[in-house]
């Protein structure tokens, strides 16, 4: 009785998580409290920072204007009944031209209870995600960026089951006075094995654009991106963020991924609406976020920043 209920736990993690006919989509949901603020939209804007450049756009940092960004958060994200964590890190270093990143990011569910043959208690697993990434970028002059992400994640299921990738990006980004362009492919790599089944990766070919509009001490920052994802669906997302002095911040934003068909095919980020707020004093930052998702509900993220 206890491996069957092991075996139905591993079966119904796993198939959240690929339900779509791709594994790891959790990799694709921004872990930035700024961005997330923003329905996830800025892939081609400065406004962010670059702390957690290895889990969006690689070509940022190298055009960022602080030399280290650096960042934490956490969200609180609905799993069904109940709710998860979800702890991100990344950082980012930039020496004249040149920028190195790393990021990690560690997520538990809710815990799953085992039952014994006589119907008690037999102990209980956290199932867990995990990812690692380190990122590199250059820039070409003032306004022409490359980078590439490198990323392995890893889904326990059980304590003896799980599910594991590499991953990577390349982009490129090109930004002059208000407007910044950004083109690159995200989450490319091997399919994903569980079991006998195999799962392609959330990868995408991903454009994005951003533009400031400057008032006195006001700035709005204008922010769209879209995605084609190699399942054959897309993810429409359109964000503003409005900073007063670069120390008080307001955003909201709308992503539009496509709904589950016939084919149980749907877009690795769901439509949601986002708002946002943050404040920064002396390099210091505190960003809040939440993500309300009408199939999925409300996700809250608060994260800390620094830089210089």
């Amino acid at each position: 009785m206890r491996k069957i209920i092991t075996i139905i736990a591993a079966l119904a993690v796993a198939t959240a998580a690929s339900a779509q006919g791709t594994a790891f989509e959790w990799l694709r949901i921004s872990r930035n409290p700024a961005a997330s603020g923003m329905a996830g939209a800025g892939y081609a804007s400065l406004s962010h920072g670059s702390a957690y450049s290895v889990t969006g756009n690689p070509a940022v940092a190298p055009l960022v204007e602080n030399k280290l960004s650096a960042g934490a958060s956490l969200s609180i994200v609905p799993s069904g009944e109940s709710s998860r964590s979800v702890a991100a890190a990344g950082a980012s270093w930039r020496a004249g031209s040149f920028s190195i990143s790393a990021a990690y990011i560690g997520g538990k569910y809710p815990t799953v209870e085992f039952a014994s043959d006589g119907g008690g208690a037999a102990g209980s697993y956290t199932p867990a995600d995990l990812m690692a990434g380190l990122g590199m970028g250059f820039a070409i002059g003032d306004n022409l960026s490359f980078g590439a992400n490198v990323r392995y994640a890893k889904t326990d299921l059980t304590a003896k089951k799980a599910i594991s990738s590499i991953n990577g990006d390349v982009a490129a980004m090109w930004k002059s006075g208000p407007l910044g362009v950004s083109a690159g492919v995200y989450c490319l790599g091997p399919k994903v094995t569980s079991g006998n089944s195999k799962y392609d990766a959330p990868a995408s070919a991903k454009v994005s654009g951003s533009y400031a509009l400057e008032f006195g001490d006001c700035v709005l920052d204008l922010c769209a991106d879209a995605d084609y994802y190699f399942n054959k669906t897309i993810g429409l997302a359109a964000g503003g963020n409005f900073a007063w002095k670069d120390m008080a911040y307001v955003r909201a934003g709308y992503c539009y991924g496509t709904p589950a068909g016939a084919d149980f095919k749907a877009a690795p980020v769901p439509s949601h609406f986002a708002v946002g707020a943050g404040a920064r004093y002396f390099g210091i930052g505190l960003d809040l976020s939440l993500a309300i998702a009408p199939a999925a509900g409300t996700t809250f993220c608060a994260g800390l920043s620094y830089g210089f």
